[in-house]
């Protein structure tokens, strides 16, 4: 019998004597694999331990993953975040955070305890990208077919999928590491994105003690930001809705030292801008 991969895997005894089954059920909420024979081949599979600092302020997943092959169809890479049927309570969490390879665009998809149909899956397309970076996805970025995103109470399942064009088999390579759900982004600094814009934004007052506007080059219904000192330190790090035209961004800073700073915004459409300001307390 062949069975694939397995993620999970029941067995259950009974006697003539007694018709009490005894059952054991073992699941962890593991890396699994779905595809056809005739739409996909896999080359590699390799799950690893993760070697990350654990934050409890996250749900952070054990085990990276990487997997390699051709499809022309679709294949599909997915993680059940709990054991059995359970579901991840998503109250305090708003990205879903991890580090990505892909030489092919992927299909995220967002699953909950719903009754909600595939066809009308929650999901982000990734472009393509063969060096690894962080990638931080909004809960709100995850859109269902008619383009609608959808509260989130609860995460079941997040499936990664490769979708050939059905004619002709493709290789594909992907990776994901240190995968989580989080409160905040995970916006690190502008080396470690493909920057849109090398001029660095316009804010206003600049010096300011508390409060400043930041000017973006494209709309954007809320950014990422995050905030450096000249040494790297990270000194703020949060989500903010923009105002007026879509283009302009209410900064209130923390209490720190008077200085200049560093930082990184990433907008909606995931591009990604840098800029400096001075802080006078």
């Amino acid at each position: 019998m062949q069975t694939g991969v397995l993620f999970d895997i029941g067995l259950s005894l009974e006697t003539a004597s007694s018709p009490q089954k005894d059952a054991l059920y073992l699941a962890d909420g593991p890396w699994g694999l779905d595809y056809l024979d005739n739409q996909a081949t896999v080359s590699d599979f390799t799950i690893s331990t993760s070697d990350r600092v654990y934050d409890e302020s996250n749900f952070d997943v054990d085990r990276n993953v990487s997997l390699s092959g051709e499809v022309k169809g679709n294949i599909n890479l997915f993680r059940h975040l709990l054991p059995g049927d359970q579901s991840v309570l998503a109250a305090d969490y708003n990205f879903v955070n991890a580090e990505i390879a892909n030489n092919q665009a992927i299909e995220i998809v967002l699953m909950q305890e719903d009754d909600r149909t595939w066809e009308n899956r929650l999901r982000y397309t990734l472009p393509a990208n063969n060096t690894k970076r962080a990638v931080s996805i909004d809960f709100d970025m995850f859109k269902d077919a008619s383009g609608n995103s959808a509260t989130i109470t609860n995460v079941k399942t997040l499936v990664f999928s490769v979708i050939g064009d059905f004619s002709t088999y493709k290789s594909f390579e992907m990776s994901v590491d240190n995968l989580a759900l989080s409160a905040a982004g995970n916006v690190l600094s502008a080396e470690d994105f493909a920057i849109e814009d090398e001029n660095t934004l316009v804010n206003y007052p600049n010096p300011f003690a508390t409060n400043t506007t930041i000017v973006l080059p494209n709309t954007s219904e809320f950014v990422n930001i995050k905030v450096f000192d000249l040494l790297g330190r990270t000194v703020d790090v949060k989500k903010i809705a923009t105002t007026g035209s879509s283009t302009r961004v209410n900064y209130t800073a923390p209490k720190v030292n008077s200085g200049i700073y560093k930082f990184v915004i990433e907008d909606d459409a995931k591009r990604v801008h840098k800029g400096t300001f001075v802080i006078k307390q």
